[in-house]
């Protein structure tokens, strides 16, 4: 999206009152991951309501699922950028009060924001066709779990469950947590990871 020339009379205009600059940075707020409120502001509002805004104070909602070893999570917000590469999801300890941002791609982030707003596509998108292709082969998704940061890099398993077994499969983070949403199974983050995060 970096680089993308919008034409004039389909740029946004940020919606912070009185200014008349154009929104280059679009916040989607979730809750129960569905969409409650949109941002469309220009950078500096953008980095004064991320600034300000008390991501501690969001506790999640409802009892948190459980797997050993690690902690239920879910998305609080996603930040997609028109001026940087890397776009953002904060996520949110459910029934908790820690958070952390984790960077995605364009792509990611904009599947996952779609399925925040519940928009259908003509046709399979690359996850709609992934989650198709797990049923197909008589697959549940059962959940996600974040299994490792190292030099700057989050790892994640996507767990299936077919035939009475969990088949674990290496996957993105982004990629997991659109796949969670689809299927609206919980994501969790290991305690080693949360530990590494200095959380």
């Amino acid at each position: 999206m970096k680089g993308a020339t919008v034409p004039v009379e389909h740029q946004m205009r940020c919606g912070a009152e009185g200014c008349s600059e154009r929104a280059v940075v679009h916040l989607t707020w979730t809750e129960m991951r569905l969409c409650h409120l949109e941002q469309h502001l220009c950078e500096q509002h953008a980095k004064s309501v991320l600034l300000n805004h008390d991501f501690g104070q969001s506790v999640g909602v409802g009892e948190p699922a459980y797997t050993p070893g690690a902690r239920c999570i879910d998305i609080e917000l996603i930040v997609i950028s028109e001026i940087h590469d890397q776009q953002v999801v904060y996520l949110k300890e459910v029934d908790g009060r820690r958070f952390f941002p984790l960077l995605i791609g364009i792509f990611e982030a904009t599947s996952l924001d779609r399925q925040i707003k519940e928009f259908q596509s003509p046709r399979p998108l690359t996850h709609d066709a992934m989650f198709d292709a797990i049923a197909a082969l008589g697959g549940v998704v059962q959940d996600v779990i974040i299994t490792d940061f190292e030099e700057h890099t989050h790892y994640a398993d996507l767990r299936i469950r077919q035939n009475d077994q969990i088949v674990r499969v290496d996957i993105r983070p982004s990629d997991a947590f659109v796949l969670a949403v689809l299927a609206n199974k919980p994501i969790f983050i290991s305690d080693k990871v949360l530990a590494k995060l200095g959380l």
